[in-house]
């Protein structure tokens, strides 16, 4: 395997993880009735220090902040799956002529595109090429870009977060067949 695979590899696994800490941290926080945290008392870093008071977050705090983490999470997901798949297939992979590489290329870039350019508020926006198109990975994750243009992003919209992780999961076999 070539060592470029294994640096993807290794980077998808990096956003697999943070996905499934941030599920860990938000039913932590959503089921808590109180803080499940403990909280630096003091913070210095090159010159600059903030104290416990200044760190800490209200329990509504911890609880919205534990979404925003998650949410995060997938966004992170979705570039480096993307990041992974151009890396892997080139300039010219959604004209790859194999539709399952062709279809997870696409989807890869969709949803890294809507998340990139407002991160808190995605919205879709395609081309011309990619508008009223459906793009699947049987099992996997799929994406009837048809009446979507310019509304928000919805999870149901690709399958939901689980299907991303199925995705990245799909990704890493990929590019690394053999196990």
């Amino acid at each position: 395997m070539a060592q470029a695979d294994l640096k993807e590899i290794d980077k998808l696994r990096n956003a697999e993880l943070l996905y499934k800490f941030s599920l860990a941290v938000s039913s932590t926080c959503l089921a808590s009735e109180t803080s499940p945290f403990e909280y630096l008392t003091w913070f210095t870093f090159l010159g600059h220090s903030a104290s416990e008071d200044e760190l800490r977050l209200t329990l509504d705090q911890e609880k919205w902040a534990a979404v925003v983490f998650e949410h995060a999470a997938v966004h992170l997901m979705a570039v480096q799956i993307d990041t992974a798949l151009e890396a892997k297939f080139g300039t010219q992979r959604f004209d790859h002529t194999d539709c399952k590489i062709r279809a997870a290329c696409s989807v890869a870039r969709l949803i890294r595109n809507a998340f990139a350019h407002d991160p808190f508020d995605p919205v879709w926006e395609f081309t011309p090429r990619f508008a009223n198109q459906t793009y699947e990975v049987e099992g996997v994750i799929a994406l009837d870009t048809t009446s979507l243009e310019k509304r928000q992003v919805k999870r149901k919209d690709y399958g939901g977060p689980l299907a991303l992780l199925r995705f990245l999961q799909f990704t890493i076999r990929l590019l690394h067949p053999e196990g």
